[in-house]
């Protein structure tokens, strides 16, 4: 035990620094240590071997010479603490991290060193405190300090090393708490016991809790009162000249306690951030020492529970603008905020201050103007501070000319108004007419305004008329002599009309109104004025018999309170009898314009010596108060000695206080017309009656209620809530302002108020409008509230199932409970509805609706099949004459059903005729169509004159030889019959013969004439070389030359029957004589021969010139072509002789196009991109400019030429905006339209924007020089503008566009937009603008589509469209080709429909993936089109056998395609069939000269057009960037479809090659592509010269090869850098329309 106290007290002499630090450092230093608290005290210090480092030491009771160990990073606090285990920093740096860690050191009576604080900070010591998850720091008692609680948390200066500073963040939460006093209960003669400070902070030191942190502080318990309990935070006095700090920049911190923070030194606070909650007896208190708050930020919150908040000594400052602060105190003894405490508020520029007070938070209410946040002291018991940046706009009314004030302002600012002037009229002052804020000099017509919190209207006021003292009067001129003033009385003597009002501001005292003669009517226009002495009158009756008061604005009179004189008297004398006053409203009728405040010892009174003066009040507002001190009190309307008041119209209030024995509002028998009812308190009111009469009447020593009003006055508020209300009571002297709390209307017994006003609307009201009702019970006075009673919706959800074939909906498919639901079933064609089953929900469902529950719904409608009605059956009876036999297929049936009659005549008979004996039907070819009743019918039969014979028949045998099918029609006959004779070759085979076996009959032309004999014949078939397509066999020319020169057989090789050019070309000095036929037999006519069944060797013939040799050629001369680097450029040829024609061609690089060709020397001239050559060598220049021309030429106007040129962003602003301020630069221009496309389409992000300048270019001299379009030729009606699909978009994506004007040449403003409609077309987006330059474009993806597009088109432009499976359902009987598998939406789509011989198409019909039917053109030829949806199609056709009549063979004749060409084989011949397709598909024609070509080379333009056929020559808008492909050739349009689909490219260099000869594999591969780049299943190129085959190929002729598209050319060869002719061209094309 002994050990145990030493080791605690050698702790405790560490934390305060008695004793030295020894070294009891071990070796080497621990990383990041953790260390749990319960297994001894921790002690953090120098590392006592002289480095850098901290040191830790943890000891226990029978442990105390544990060494000092050092450490690097932080030390880990985790676990609960035991005894008197507690963390003590002394001196250094220390970064802590409490790991839901519980430090609680305790003691006992026998080891007490004083109480142990949990966490000691000191001489010094810097600890960054950072929180994981709860801890807990909590003080212990202490027996020894009168068994008081000691401090959770103590941070103390030391005189040489300066304050200790704790700073706390992290994401977790500490509780800092003070010791808990030991002792519960104080003894007699002891003083009162107390907890423990939460922190305790000695001298100067700081706290600073900041980022995600959360600090609760609270002072130890006692278990005594609340004045016992620990302070949260104490600050002790200081050894040095500062003090303490607390701060708060982020997270949380809440401080309970006696006090919140007690103060004995020089405290600062300063909050940056965060929340800071503080509850005590005193908030911030200190009893000596002046401290300070500031908070700039986050939100503080301090309540005390009896002193101040803030008490004297403290100094509040209050600035920023998030920035909130609530002060607020319970307590009976003070304010939030101590009388002498300085509290200043600073808010940030452009920001005001909005400061509450008041008896509490419901209550308080703003500082009246907002320079007042500068207060010393705020009275009231709840303050609050926060800040807006919310302006209230100040109105300036009816000012004369240069009137100024009107705008929008802060709260507080300062703002200069004028009255201006008014002709005819001086300023008067100014009015306050609504709202708050402040005037500073009302009387000047320039003044100032300080705004308030509320928006506000001021006005000035001028003074029209003759001013008389205080007093303005307006009358005509004769009758302003009636007038006069003295000594403060205006007297008005005469009978006319007398406008009145004040030509000074505010209530003038000692003055009033005297009618002394005439029957005046005197408008009072706002007159404000008093009397001021018992005896005198605000306005009164002198010599006046009859006059008229009407009422103009507020006017108040008032006579001396303290006795009978009344505000307005009616004085009558014997004189000037019967004398009356009428007071009504401006309008002269019974309204209530106008308001007149009146006092006096009565307010309005009438009175009279000998005769009565009566007062009648039939308009206006008007209040009248009776006052006074006399014995018998005042009234507020009354009369005396005959006098008489009568109230007929109007809204009257007269009220009474004062006097000692009788006060009443209404006194000496006022008449009320109309006898309304009226209330009155008090016994002794006098025939009181009247309409809009308010009688406030007191009897209880002057005291009185005047008004009751609810706020708020009317609102709404949700079934199963609160609402609020609060009652203002006005009245005076001691009346009881309390009111008494009424609801009405409620259907529901919960619906309450309680008697604070708080009212309580039951969940299950159902009553729509309530009425809540406060009434004093005091005067009976009440006011009302309607309140709207509104129920939370909540909605259920009907789900609609289906069984059968059918669909079914519910309308609405969400309903509240008790909505009824309306249920649709519609049933399928064979279908009809049966029931509706209810799957859950448990609702009843009559006549296919029921009422919603409160709960979700499934029902299920069921269909059934229907059961078809057996249709009636007839029956068919056949009678015969005897003569044979006859019968019906079938005997009966249906109406509609075709019946089938068979006669069978006897032996020597034959069948005549059908009779019909009933029935009414007719008989053809053995059939008629049943009707709607039995039928009868008659076979009759005739006899035979002489039996003939049957004609004897033979057959005739088919056999084949080699790979094939035949076959004979018929396959047997009589003799003398014609047979025709079929025979088919496999794939890979030729028919090459007929052999007859047997029968001696002649085969031509694959017929032969039935013998009386059976026949037998064989097809031949062989195996071709090259089986598709099968080459014939070829011969070779061999051409010799005799003499000088050259000569050449063009073709060199060739087939029977093709036609041979030759060509001899003399050397100079030579000429060619003639063609000599050295072998093969030919003969040669101009240089021509046809090619014979065998090789053939011909002689060209030169001899020499009898005259002079040719003249030398003639000089060349080079072509150097420049660019501007924006393209490339070339000339064909490059040098030639004076006088050729030399063509130009210029490829514009990306984003520009070529505008035209400057000569740089020589000076030809270029037309069309050609010029003739001069005896002199050429330099050009290619001049390219920015922009891509748009595919699509615009008309113009007057037969201009127009074109469209696209740039994408802005370099250059239009002049017409330069001068705009916010579109002056391409930046801001550029950020203007973009932020057009917001607006139009808000949600597209900026990624999806793009903006271009489109500039329109006019032409009047045929393209050879363009300038922009102006107003004049400019396209009347506006200008159809097709852009590119931009980068990455196609035809599904949903775009918006903004054109921006530039001019005003189309009724438009510079800087002015308009948003045309957009439609996708085939290669871009669609509008039609008024004007161009610029355009801005903004896109949305599409939705998902059910039928996945795949793949996309290829274009220039940046555009792409999704493409749709186009499914060919195979048919029978014949072949439909598509010449897509896939396309994008709108495009042509091309069928080719092949029936089989013998057949011909019956339907062909294309649905899409909806089963919506596709229109389909008939183009003719077999050829049929249609427009592609955006979603999948499928195409079936349904063939049907040809009529007897038209089945006739391409047999050469009128019915051939090929008949009319010259130069094709026969019929036999290999190509016949395919050049046949493709002219009958119109894909190919011949040439004009009435030959076909087929040996001749297919060029890549022939190919392109072709395959343009197709695809049915559909219109394209593409830019084409090959320089050698000419606008307007017959190629041109198709080269640009075949380009935009990727079909087709260029070569390097930006040329094409329209004229080059198509090589297999380049045809493979377009064919390819074309059909949509299907893959090949056979991966291996089965050829021996497949490695001559370029990589890009590879795929498409593997694709070709295994769809039996192209064949080999035989002995394993496919040849694929060969060249196509033009028959080859028209097999592989029907090879590839039949796959």
């Amino acid at each position: 035990m002994k050990r145990r106290i030493f080791s605690i007290l050698t702790a405790l002499a560490l934390c305060l620094g008695l004793l030295p630090l020894r070294a009891f450092a071990a070796d080497a230093p621990v990383n990041n240590p953790v260390l749990d608290i319960s297994e001894g005290g921790i002690f953090i210090s120098k590392d006592t071997k002289g480095s850098d480092l901290c040191a830790y030491r943890q000891i226990k009771s029978d442990d105390d010479n544990k060494p000092f160990i050092p450490y690097t990073g932080a030390i880990t606090i985790t676990g609960t603490s035991k005894s008197w285990y507690n963390l003590t920093v002394i001196g250094v740096e220390a970064t802590i991290r409490l790991q839901n860690a519980r430090i609680a050191p305790t003691v006992t009576q026998d080891n007490d060193p004083g109480g142990l604080n949990a966490l000691n900070i000191q001489r010094g010591a810097k600890v960054d405190l950072i929180l994981e998850g709860t801890s807990t720091l909590k003080g212990s008692g202490s027996f020894r300090r009168e068994h008081e609680g000691v401090a959770g948390i103590l941070i103390s200066e030391d005189s040489s090393t300066g304050a200790s500073v704790l700073r706390i963040s992290g994401i977790g939460t500490l509780n800092v708490e003070g010791g808990d006093s030991v002792r519960q209960v104080p003894s007699a003669s002891s003083s009162p016991l107390e907890g423990g400070n939460g922190i305790t902070f000695a001298g100067q030191a700081g706290l600073h809790v900041m980022g995600n942190a959360t600090v609760n502080i609270t002072g130890g318990n006692t278990g005594l009162a609340r004045q016992y309990q620990g302070n949260g935070i104490w600050a002790e006095p200081s050894a040095s000249s500062g003090g303490a700090s607390l701060e708060l920049s982020g997270g949380a911190m809440s401080v309970k306690g006696r006090f919140g923070c007690y103060m004995r030194e020089a405290f600062q606070l300063r909050q940056t951030g965060g929340t800071f909650s503080m509850e005590g007896s005193g908030g911030f208190y200190s009893p000596d020492t002046a401290y300070q708050v500031e908070v700039s930020g986050g939100s503080m919150g301090v309540h005390s529970y009896g002193a101040e908040a803030i008490n004297d000594l403290g100094k509040l400052t209050v600035g920023g603008k998030d920035t909130s602060v609530t002060l607020s105190t319970n307590g009976i003894r003070t304010d939030a905020v101590g009388g002498k405490t300085q509290f200043t508020v600073s808010p940030e520029v452009g920001y005001a201050a909005i400061l509450k007070s008041g008896a509490n938070e419901a209550s308080a209410g703003r500082t009246p103007y907002p320079e007042e946040t500068a207060l010393s002291s705020v009275k009231g018991k709840y303050v609050n501070v926060t800040f807006s940046n919310e302006r209230k706009n100040l109105t300036v009314t009816d000012g004369g000319a240069g009137s100024s004030g009107s705008g929008s302002y802060l709260p507080g600012q300062t703002v200069d108004i004028s009255a201006g002037t008014l002709e005819g009229k001086s300023f008067k002052w100014w009015e306050h007419v609504s709202g708050d804020g402040r005037i500073a000099n009302t009387g000047a017509a320039d003044s100032t305004f300080t705004m308030g919190w509320e928006d506000a209207v001021i006005r000035p006021a001028f003074v029209t008329g003759h001013i008389f003292g205080e007093f303005a009067v307006n009358a005509e001129d004769d009758k302003i002599g009636d007038c006069s003033y003295n000594d403060g009385v205006l007297t008005i003597s005469g009978s006319g009309t007398y406008a009145v009002s004040m030509a000074t501001p505010g209530t003038t005292t000692g003055h009033r109104i005297l009618l002394s003669g005439g029957s005046p009517t005197v408008i009072l226009d706002s007159v404000l004025i008093s009397s001021g002495s018992n005896s005198a009158i605000g306005l009164a009756y002198d010599k006046t018999t009859n006059a008229t008061l009407m009422l103009s604005g507020t006017s108040v009179l008032s006579a001396a309170t303290n006795g009978t004189t009344p505000g307005i008297a009616v004085w009558t004398n014997s004189k000037y009898a019967h004398a009356s006053l009428t007071i009504t409203s401006l309008k002269g009728d019974g309204s209530t314009d106008g308001r007149l405040e009146v006092s006096g010892g009565n307010g309005i009174g009438a009175s009279g010596i000998r005769a009565a003066g009566n007062i009648t009040i039939k308009g206006g507002t008007i209040i009248a108060r009776g006052s006074g001190q006399t014995l018998n009190g005042g009234c507020g309307v009354g009369s005396t000695k005959g006098g008489r008041v009568t109230i007929s119209g109007g809204d009257i209030t007269a009220t009474v206080s004062g006097g000692k024995f009788v006060q009443q509002a209404f006194c000496g028998g006022p008449t009320l017309e109309n006898d309304p009812s009226i209330k009155v308190n008090g016994s002794f009111a006098h025939r009181v009656s009247g309409t809009n009469v308010r009688i406030y009447y007191d009897s209880q020593g002057g005291s009185s209620v005047r008004s009751v009003a609810v706020d708020p006055q009317s609102g709404a508020i949700l079934a199963g809530e609160t609402l609020q209300f609060t009652a203002q009571v006005e009245g005076g002297g001691n009346a009881d302002k309390t009111v008494s709390w009424s609801v009405t209307g409620a259907s529901s017994a919960g619906t309450s108020i309680d008697a604070n006003g708080l009212l309580t609307v039951a969940p299950d009201e159902t009553t729509e409008t309530l009425t809540v009702t406060a009434t004093n019970d005091y005067s009976g006075l009440k006011a009302s509230a309607g309140v709207t009673v509104q129920r939370q919706s909540v909605f259920y959800s009907v789900t609609v199932e289906t069984e059968g074939n059918g669909t079914a909906s519910a309308s609405p498919a969400s309903a509240e409970a008790g909505t009824e639901i309306a249920l649709t079933a519609t049933p399928e064609e064979g279908y009809h509805f049966k029931e509706w089953q209810v799957v859950s929900g448990g609702v009843t469902i009559s006549g296919d609706s029921f009422i919603m529950p409160a709960e979700n719904v499934t029902v299920k409608a069921v269909f059934e099949q229907d059961i078809p009605p057996e249709p009636e059956t007839y029956t068919v009876t056949v009678q015969t004459d005897g003569n044979g036999t006859a019968s019906a297929s079938p005997a009966s049936a249906t109406a509609g059903t075709e019946i089938t009659l068979t006669a069978t005549p006897d032996n020597g008979y034959h069948f005549k005729e059908w009779q019909v004996v009933s029935g009414g039907v007719t008989v053809s070819d053995d059939k008629f169509t049943m009707p709607g009743e039995n039928v009868t019918v008659k076979a009759v039969f005739e006899q035979d004159n002489e039996p003939v014979p049957p004609p004897e028949t033979y057959s005739v045998t088919v056999q084949t030889e080699g790979s094939g099918t035949a076959s004979a029609s018929p396959a047997s006959a009589e003799a003398g019959t014609l047979i025709n004779l079929t025979a088919a070759p496999d794939n890979g085979y030729h028919f090459k013969e007929w052999q007859v076996v047997s029968g001696g009959v002649t085969i031509s032309d694959s017929k032969f004439t039935m013998p009386a004999e059976d026949v037998t014949v064989k097809a031949v078939f062989e195996q071709d070389d090259d089986p598709s397509p099968p080459q014939p066999e070829t011969y070779t020319v061999t051409v010799q030359t005799e003499g000088n020169g050259n000569a050449s057989a063009t073709p060199a090789s060739a087939e029977v029957g093709t036609l041979i050019n030759l060509t001899a070309s003399p050397d100079n000095g030579y000429h060619f004589k003639e063609w000599q036929v050295v072998s093969g037999g030919v003969t040669i006519s101009d240089g021509k021969f046809t090619m014979p069944a065998g090789d053939v060797t011909v002689k060209a013939v030169f001899e020499q010139d009898t005259t002079p040799p040719d003249p030398p050629q003639p000089e060349t001369y080079t072509v150097t072509v420049q660019t501007d680097g924006n393209g490339t450029a070339s000339a064909s040829p490059a040098s030639a002789a004076e006088g050729t024609v030399i063509a130009l061609t210029a490829v514009p690089g990306s984003g520009y196009h070529f505008k035209e060709w400057q000569v740089v020397s020589s000076g030809v001239t270029v037309r069309g991109g050609r010029f003739t050559m001069p005896a002199e060598n050429v330099t050009l220049k290619a001049v390219f400019e920015k922009g891509v021309i748009l595919p699509d030429r615009p008309a113009g106007n007057n037969g201009e030429q127009l074109r469209l040129v696209m740039e994408t962003g802005i370099d250059q602003v239009p002049a017409g905006l330069q001068n705009i301020e916010k579109l002056n630069t391409p930046a801001k221009l550029e950020t203007v339209m973009r932020t057009e496309i917001t607006q139009a389409a808000p949600g597209i992000p900026q990624a999806n924007m793009a903006v271009y300048n489109v500039t329109l270019l006019v032409s009047t001299d045929g393209g050879a020089t363009w300038s922009p379009a102006t107003a004049d030729n400019f396209p009347s009606g506006g200008l159809a503008v097709t852009l590119p699909y931009p980068s990455g978009t196609n035809s599904g994506f949903r775009f918006t566009v903004v054109h921006m004007f530039t001019t005003t040449d189309f009724g438009k403003r510079p800087g002015d937009t308009e948003r045309p409609a957009v439609t996708n077309v085939e290669n871009g987006i669609q509008f039609t603008v008024t004007g161009l330059s610029p355009i801005s474009v903004g896109w949305t993806a599409p939705a998902a589509n059910p039928d996945t597009p795949s793949g996309g088109g290829h274009g220039g432009g940046g555009w792409s469209a999704s493409t749709y499976a186009v499914t060919v359902e195979k048919p029978e009987h014949g072949k439909v080709a598509s010449n897509r598998a896939s396309a994008s939406s709108n495009s042509t789509v091309t069928l080719t429909v092949t029936p089989d011989s013998g057949y011909e198409l019956d339907t062909l019909a294309v649905t899409d993936s909806r089963g919506n039917a596709i229109r389909l053109m008939d183009q003719g030829g077999g050829k049929y089109t249609f427009a592609m949806p955006s979603r999948a199609v499928t195409v079936m056709a349904v063939f049907a056998p040809l009529p007897g009549d038209k089945q006739k063979p391409c047999d050469g004749g009128a019915d051939c395609p090929s008949r009319g060409f010259t130069d094709l084989g026969s019929v036999g011949t290999w190509y016949h069939e395919a050049v046949d397709y493709v002219l009958r598909s119109s894909l190919m024609g011949g040439y004009g000269n009435g030959t076909f070509g087929p040996s001749n080379n297919l060029s890549r333009a022939q190919f392109a057009q072709i395959l343009f056929n197709m695809e049915g020559r559909p219109v394209v808008n593409y830019l084409l960037q090959y320089g050698d492909v000419a606008e307007g050739a017959w190629y041109t349009e198709a080269i640009r479809w075949a380009a935009s689909q990727g079909i087709i490219g260029g070569y390097s260099g930006g040329i094409f090659g329209p004229n080059d000869s198509i090589t297999r594999e380049q045809l493979a591969v377009m064919l390819w592509r074309y059909a949509g780049s299907p893959a090949a299943t056979d991966k291996e190129l089965r050829f021996t010269d497949a490695d001559k085959a370029g990589g890009y190929a590879l795929e498409a002729l593997r694709w070709a090869v295994e769809n039996s598209v192209m064949s080999g050319r035989g002995g394993g060869i496919l040849d694929p850098k060969g060249l196509v002719t033009r028959a080859q061209a028209a097999q592989m094309l029907m090879n590839f329309q039949e796959k």
